[in-house]
């Protein structure tokens, strides 16, 4: 290693500011998972006589998050990848 090298202090080659001082933080902020509690469910009259929609609706935003047909809810039973919480997760 070279003398010249050496004789820098890393200290002062990157200052460091000091405590108290206000940085901007450039982190991207990261966007909070969904809760349950955020969504419900809406069943609503079909397009046709007898028919059902349902929706798992955000409920700060009104934002459609997923929606099936009665058929579609109707097919789960027998699907066998279905898990509990496909429609409405109803953990808290």
């Amino acid at each position: 290693m070279s003398s010249e090298a050496s004789a820098v202090s890393p200290v002062a080659a990157f200052p460091t500011p000091s405590i108290g001082t206000n940085l901007p933080d450039s982190r991207p902020r990261a966007e909070p998972e969904p809760r349950a509690a955020d969504y419900r469910l809406v069943i609503e009259q079909g397009p046709r006589a007898g028919t059902y929609v349902y929706k798992t609706v955000d409920r700060s935003t009104g934002e459609t998050i997923k929606q099936l047909s009665r058929d579609a809810v109707a097919s789960l039973i027998n699907d066998p990848l279905y898990a509990t919480g496909t429609i409405a997760s109803t953990k808290a």
